[in-house]
């Protein structure tokens, strides 16, 4: 049986290449448009003069082993200098910095969560110093592939299920489906809060699907409800929110370990971070 975390491999063994390679191509097509963006604006002549460094982000659950091969990626692909940063420290940091109205104190315990496109990770850090700022890992990373990819992996096996393998394929023809998962991923993905939400329409006007009550169907028309969204987001949404369950227990035992002073366990837990492709989604804020 395929599963949603078997797919991304699928394309891979099409194209006869090993992950590397593929990663090796896609660092050199996104620095070659940044480059080219850059160069809109000076001229490539003194681009080419100037020292560069690029700092690539990394998942943090990422092992030492996926990130060698990271660098061994950014590396065959010309980018070099090269150094690997984790997603959640940046993007604590970021958030912390533009979010000043918090009240963060020494002591204090933030949770990260980023929800990413193909992975949910979570972390706990303590802030160590406020001026200048330090934070200190306090919990180690977690995660899972609790991704936004999964949700669009999740509505295409939702999506076969209702239309068939025939339709779906009539569909895949045309240039309706990517505009129809481009819909579906930047918007009514992220706009759902619950199965009392109206429903909402994909166009497929290049396909001759029928009219159909039980589908849902009408006039290449395909209707979502609210519950259908429900049953498609409730089980990844689930495994995000069981993730940063787990992170208050796992702090309060971390300080328990690490002294047994009332003001060290008191200190509090003053955030939870969400941040990531789906980390503005309403249902996950809720």
């Amino acid at each position: 049986m395929t599963t949603a975390g078997d797919k991304p491999r699928q394309p891979l063994e099409s194209l006869g290449k090993s992950p590397v390679d593929v990663t090796n191509d896609y660092i050199r097509a996104i620095c070659q448009h940044a480059l080219g963006v850059i160069e809109t604006k000076y001229s490539k002549a003194y681009i080419d003069t100037i020292e560069k460094e690029y700092v690539l982000s990394v998942p943090g659950i990422w092992s030492e082993k996926a990130q060698n091969n990271t660098l061994m990626a950014a590396t065959n692909a010309g980018i070099y200098p090269v150094r690997l940063v984790k997603e959640l420290e940046t993007a604590a940091l970021y958030t912390i910095h533009s979010q000043k109205s918090i009240g963060l104190v020494a002591g204090d315990v933030i949770i990260d969560c980023d929800c990413d496109g193909g992975t949910a990770d979570l972390i706990s850090y303590e802030t160590f110093n406020i001026n200048p700022l330090e934070l200190k890992e306090l919990v180690p990373c977690t995660g899972d592939l609790y991704g936004s990819i999964m949700h669009n992996h999740a509505f295409e096996d939702w999506l076969l299920h209702q239309l068939g393998d025939t339709s779906i394929s009539q569909i895949k023809g045309t240039t309706d489906y990517p505009r129809g998962m481009k819909l579906f991923e930047e918007t009514i993905k992220r706009t759902f809060v619950s199965e009392q939400d109206e429903g909402q329409y994909i166009s497929f006007p290049s396909a001759t699907l029928g009219n159909s009550s039980s589908t849902r169907i009408k006039r290449n028309l395909f209707e979502i409800t609210g519950a259908d969204l429900k049953s498609i987001l409730t089980p990844i949404v689930s495994g995000v929110c069981q993730l940063v369950f787990e992170q208050p227990s796992s702090v309060i035992l971390c300080r328990q370990l690490q002294s047994t002073s009332e003001s060290t366990i008191g200190s509090k837990i003053k955030a939870v971070f969400l941040v990531g492709d789906f980390g503005t989604s309403t249902v996950l804020l809720s």
